[in-house]
């Protein structure tokens, strides 16, 4: 859809797709939507703003993720706009703040010291988000990962701002030679977190978590018997857990048996097939379909509301957004000499692909759903912002990468 070279931001293209998806929403009624249209000059600004702001202070920014994100962004924002209009104002007001996070991530991250060896305050202060939530948490959807702040009118979910804790976390530990007992701490810092979220009844999360924790493990020591090994204590537990818990049996057998229980446990997995290919190749058109009938279409199952209404080569588009970032990524993680920085941009990489992933898989039948949401694309605040900051991550040590480039150039 897009060359995404070094030299471009194909902005004037992204501001055309908002443009033509807002008036198409405008005129969906026989009554105008002047609303639509305001939205589409507010996210036309929105790039704007960005296009200023890489070309005063990020010129050497990796633009590919940059086109990646903005366009995950455009189809969030105009699908949720015709799902629900409040939840599309909402949204982007969490993607204004997510970009204006990203940037600020991407510059401030890249002026701190010594933040390699701070894996104490890292992995303190994610079991302390993890705890407070298990304790004062409330329900939402089945699992208790949300904290409501009645007075202020927002709720939080902890579990998402762990995931830089995480990353951060496990990159301190792993990315140079430490004693002995800081390895332990980073292992038992990871299963706590697990075993907390896996009580809490966050499934996705903690499946999200163990992952990322195995790839940034492999990539620090690498050490291959070491990686296999946990990942078969990890299939074993899951196993067991199977038969200890059972919000894991209900998720497991409405995956393997959808049709037993079509209008209860495989309501939403069914539905969402059916609605994922009902639109075709090109989708049934913006205000066309029936989306609402899957349960969480704003959130969990977005892409298959995209497919019904956008067409299932537009799903194709966005799975192939997803890969730029990880490829992207990858070659930023691999040309990085630190290794500390090296790590937590292959780890903010891994946990954006691998939250991809198990939520694609889950919307396909590939594996259990388990309820997470679509980076930069379903609705939701914390996971909005925490999908920026990290981006920032990865484009932080982009950065520092072609600043060390121009100093050998210098040299």
């Amino acid at each position: 859809m897009f060359n995404t070279s070094k030299h471009r931001l194909h902005f004037s293209e992204i501001a055309i797709f908002y443009i033509v998806g807002y008036a198409l929403l405008a005129f969906r009624n026989s009554q105008f939507d002047a609303r639509a249209l305001l939205f589409s000059l507010a996210a036309v600004l929105l790039l704007f703003t960005q296009y200023i702001i890489i070309n005063a202070f990020f010129a050497e920014v990796n633009r590919p993720i940059v086109i990646a994100v903005n366009m995950l962004c455009a189809v969030s924002l105009i699908i949720l706009y015709r799902l629900e209009p409040d939840l599309g104002i909402k949204q982007m007001i969490w993607v204004a703040l997510g970009f204006s996070l990203m940037f600020v991530t991407a510059k401030v991250l890249a002026k701190l010291k010594n933040i390699d060896n701070r894996y104490f305050l890292y992995m303190g202060t994610g079991l302390t988000l993890l705890l407070i939530t298990f304790v004062f948490g409330s329900v939402v959807g089945g699992a208790q990962n949300w904290i409501k702040l009645d007075s202020l009118g927002i709720s939080l979910q902890p579990s998402e701002f762990v995931k830089i804790f995480l990353v951060l976390a496990v990159s301190s530990v792993f990315c140079k030679k430490r004693k002995f007992y800081v390895y332990v701490l980073g292992v038992i810092f990871t299963m706590i977190s697990i075993l907390l979220l896996v009580l809490a009844n966050d499934l996705g999360a903690a499946l999200l978590y163990f992952i990322v924790f195995l790839f940034i493990f492999y990539a620090g020591k690498n050490s291959a018997w070491l990686t296999l090994s946990a990942f078969g204590a990890f299939v074993l537990a899951a196993y067991i857990s199977y038969f200890l818990f059972s919000h894991v049996q209900v998720r497991v057998d409405a995956w393997l048996h959808p049709w037993s229980d079509p209008n209860d446990r495989g309501y939403q997995i069914i539905q969402g097939l059916i609605s994922m290919v009902s639109g075709g190749a090109f989708g049934s058109g913006l205000g066309i379909g029936s989306p609402r009938y899957v349960p969480a279409y704003e959130t969990d199952y977005i892409f298959t509301a995209i497919n019904e209404e956008m067409g299932i080569i537009m799903g194709l588009l966005i799975i192939g957004f997803y890969v730029i970032i990880a490829y992207e990524g990858i070659k930023i993680a691999l040309k990085q000499n630190d290794s500390f920085y090296a790590l937590i941009a292959f780890g903010s990489t891994a946990l954006l692909s691998v939250q991809t992933f198990i939520i694609l898989g889950g919307i396909l039948r590939i594996m259990p759903l388990t309820g997470i949401t679509l980076p930069f694309v379903s609705y939701g605040g914390s996971s909005i912002i925490i999908s920026f900051v990290l981006a920032g991550i990865i484009l932080s040590v982009g950065s520092k990468n072609s600043a060390e480039e121009l100093k050998e150039e210098d040299a």
